[in-house]
């Protein structure tokens, strides 16, 4: 009874998480986003709710900015008291909170002519801006997703289950940045990826608008010697300073890190809402203990990247995945990273997933009392405690599910996984082994499998 109820789970569970009943759920979960999105968007009267608490996100700073840049007063751009009383005029009480624009000059000048709109209109076109900054990323992306769009109802699972994410819904239409950088990174990849190293500097140079993310692609590309890449980002970003030094003075890198230290007193109350290594240890530990780890932390992340990034090339087939770790690297490494950026972790998922499907490991399990093994010899089939597991040996031998199993075959070891390559997969189609829950069997089990 206990083995027809576990099979009997089993099945449902895989059904549930595959097409089509995975795609009818991303498309029921989409509709409940939008429909809050629509609700929040047509609720935006003003800068604040009707608790006096700021309901635009990041945008009443950017809106900051981009005023100032238009209206001439790009000097005071830096200038914290300016901003503050202009946020005041704007927002009128009970306002009690503040957001000062701490970004290079890049964003406020882009966003200059929408800041002659009021404030309600302008705030749903930078929504709108938002959205189309994540479909030019997935435009760009999908080339570079083989497995999952191969065929149209995966990838419109994909993209369904993408699109209605939280984390990523809510900087659509929240008045954050954030798909903006995404744009960004994707571009890099897939200009890096594509042998275009004059495109990829282009995009990294645009990046320094948040240089934090730059940051450690910029030693990625340093320690690759990649000089045709790192000079077009020194041009790009050489432009950037110049246009800031037109509408903010020469000095703007000088006032804007002046402005960060009184950013810096306004940000300490939120720095339980960051997720990076340095603000995250500032939060739970006394300040020099915290320095010191967060550095060990930030320095062993900088040289575990930078130590994979000179071995694999773009042409590698794990190169999606060094490409993956180069971007959680950056966002652990970054001095400031609040939570909204999460969502950018779905470029370096969607390229992970589109690897695990490549090599052919699949959410799936099915646990056979008869399996004929590849290459033609039958499999000694064993009862097994009843719980899923994977098991590993040197000589490439698989066992899974209630059932041991051993197949000989041309298995590739991934991520501590043994997976079919993809013929074998077309052959055995009632066999199709994946990822299972922990715990694995240990060598004791492995050892009692022998072939029949």
């Amino acid at each position: 009874m206990k083995r027809s109820s576990a099979g009997l789970v089993s099945r449902v569970v895989d059904r549930a998480t595959q097409p089509p009943v995975l795609t009818l759920f991303a498309v029921l979960n989409l509709v409940v986003s939008l429909t809050i999105a629509v609700n929040h968007l047509r609720s935006v009267q003003g800068v604040l709710g009707e608790d006096g608490s700021i309901v635009t996100g990041d945008f009443m700073a950017f809106y900051t900015g981009a005023t100032f840049v238009r209206e001439g007063d790009g000097r005071k751009l830096y200038d914290l008291t300016s901003q503050y009383r202009f946020q005041m005029e704007l927002a009128g009480p009970p306002n009690t909170k503040w957001q000062p624009y701490v970004n290079p000059p890049l964003l406020a000048v882009a966003l200059a002519p929408l800041s002659a709109l009021p404030y309600r209109y302008a705030y749903m076109g930078f929504a709108g801006l938002t959205l189309l900054a994540f479909v030019g990323a997935i435009l760009l992306l999908k080339p570079e997703l083989p497995a999952l769009t191969r065929d149209r109802l995966t990838w419109l699972t994909a993209l369904l289950l993408t699109a209605s994410w939280l984390p990523l819904f809510r900087v659509m239409v929240g008045g954050q940045n954030t798909m903006l950088t995404l744009l960004l990174l994707t571009g890099i990849y897939v200009a890096w990826r594509g042998s275009r190293p004059v495109l990829a500097g282009v995009f990294l140079g645009l990046l320094t608008y948040k240089p934090q993310f730059a940051l450690l692609i910029g030693l990625v590309f340093i320690a690759r010697g990649m000089k045709v890449a790192l000079a077009a980002a020194g041009v790009t970003a050489g432009a950037h300073y110049f246009l800031g030094a037109v509408f903010a003075g020469p000095d703007w890198p000088l006032t804007m890190l002046r402005s960060l230290r009184g950013y810096r007193l306004i940000e300490e109350e939120n720095l339980s809402a960051h997720f990076s290594l340095l603000p995250t240890l500032s939060h739970s530990l006394p300040e020099p203990a915290a320095w010191l780890l967060a550095g060990v932390a930030i320095t062993v992340v900088i040289v575990v990247v930078v130590r994979f990034a000179r071995q694999i090339e773009p042409g590698d087939a794990s190169f999606p995945l060094l490409y993956g770790l180069v971007v959680t690297g950056g966002m652990l490494v970054s001095p400031h990273l609040q939570h909204y950026e999460v969502a950018i972790l779905v470029l370096p998922v969607l390229l992970c997933l589109d690897r695990l499907l490549e090599e052919g490991l699949y959410l799936r399990v099915e646990a056979e009392h008869h399996v004929p093994a590849v290459g033609g010899k039958g499999a000694l089939l064993r009862q097994w405690p009843d719980r899923p597991a994977i098991c590993i040996r040197q000589n490439h031998t698989f066992a899974i599910g209630r059932s041991q199993v051993l197949i000989k075959g041309q298995f590739k070891p991934t991520a501590g996984l043994a997976v079919f390559p993809p013929k074998a997969q077309h052959r055995r189609g009632k066999l199709i082994i994946g990822i299972v829950p922990p715990p694995f069997v240990n060598n004791a089990h492995c050892r009692q499998l022998e072939l029949a």
